[in-house]
């Protein structure tokens, strides 16, 4: 094998044709130069045990194969388990595929789902599986109506505080919806608008936040402690504010509760605590 080909796959673009028709030595060139896979031999091109074997090595490897390649769903899934960049490559179709979506996004810490067909950008399962993880950036590629799904926002949230700026305006600007997200990930203050961010509320829920102010469960219902500590106290003060920028009420619940399985499965880790009395915020609606 040539020493050149094998620190650098550019240089099989100048080798001898029986060199560009050996297996081996155009892996090996792949590996570090997914380009390369133009300057094969025609007859390994148009092999598909080979192209598997270059998409399981470099995934961007796709973008050089024929447009019918491109639209192989083995030869996708291939490229995309490898590099999750390589959904941009695969043919539409397959980018409105769940399962080669989901592998893509699974390996590319969600930022793959720019990629995705609009329907699958709009689908709340293939979204919570992009910002699990510690992705909750990836909410910036989803659809318009989720990106102003509070449950959605929350979940990327608690992964990435920064995800806040990805939020419908209309959730940005709810103060209701930033308590809660404060919640959930009290580093999202540094992220809100400056007069947002000064309101006395909010300043007093990101104190609050640390002590485990509330849990958000799908739907807008809250849970915290109430036993009579100061940071009841403070609790109590968010509450009220709350209760005049939403049409939420509060309903009391009197049994211990505990709850196991968080409502956003599979995606945002389980957060929940017992709690020994506590008090509900539901949407009115509820």
């Amino acid at each position: 094998m040539p020493l050149s080909v094998k620190q650098n796959g550019r240089a099989l673009e100048h080798t001898s044709a029986e060199i560009r028709a050996d297996e081996r030595v155009v892996l090996t060139a792949i590996r570090t130069y997914a380009r390369a896979l133009e300057y094969a031999a025609s007859e390994l091109r148009s092999d598909k045990t080979f192209l598997l074997s270059c998409c399981k090595a470099n995934g961007l490897s796709l973008r050089f194969c024929t447009a019918e390649q491109r639209g192989d769903k083995a030869l996708a899934l291939s490229a995309v388990v490898h590099n999750g960049r390589a959904l941009e490559w695969v043919d539409a179709a397959l980018q409105d595929d769940g399962d080669v979506v989901r592998s893509a996004i699974s390996g590319d810490c969600g930022t793959t789902l720019r990629f995705a067909s609009d329907a699958l950008r709009g689908d709340a399962n293939i979204v919570y599986a992009a910002i699990s993880d510690g992705c909750g950036n990836a909410l910036q590629h989803a659809s318009a109506e989720l990106r102003a799904d509070p449950a959605i926002v929350l979940a990327a949230v608690a992964e990435t505080a920064r995800a806040i700026v990805f939020a419908a305006p209309e959730l940005q600007a709810s103060k209701a919806f930033v308590l809660t997200a404060i919640s959930a990930n009290s580093a999202v203050v540094e992220f809100l608008s400056s007069e947002m961010r000064d309101d006395p509320i909010v300043v007093a829920a990101v104190k609050t936040s640390k002590a485990k102010m509330c849990d958000v469960l799908r739907g807008h219902q809250i849970e915290w402690p109430v036993q009579q500590t100061e940071t009841s106290t403070h609790m109590a003060d968010v509450v009220m504010e709350m209760m005049k920028t939403s049409d939420m009420e509060i309903k009391p619940r009197k049994s211990t509760i505990k709850l196991g399985a968080n409502p956003l499965a599979g995606t945002a880790k389980s957060r929940w605590k017992r709690v020994s009395g506590s008090l509900n915020l539901i949407n009115g609606k509820a």
